[in-house]
């Protein structure tokens, strides 16, 4: 391997690494529910459909009036 092979491999890995530790970090916060919603909407508007499932055995509705715990999105396409 070239030694600028190498290098190249080293910053990727690197990068990686780093995008990896920053997703983990915003995962693990609780969004507010104004911040939800807008969270919501631009989702719909990106074409993936939201539902909220922490009802009663897991019973899911399309709207809600608190933050959801349990946000459940697909593809509007599938």
């Amino acid at each position: 391997m070239s030694l600028q092979r190498f290098h190249r491999l080293i910053l990727l890995l690197l990068v990686s690494s780093s995008l990896v530790h920053i997703s983990l970090a915003a995962e693990a916060a609780s969004i507010p529910f104004t911040k939800q919603e807008r969270y919501v909407k631009v989702l719909e508007s990106l074409g993936i459909k939201c539902q909220c499932c922490d009802g009663v055995d897991g019973e899911c509705s399309s709207s809600w009036d608190t933050t959801c715990s349990k946000l459940d999105c697909h593809n509007m396409r599938f």
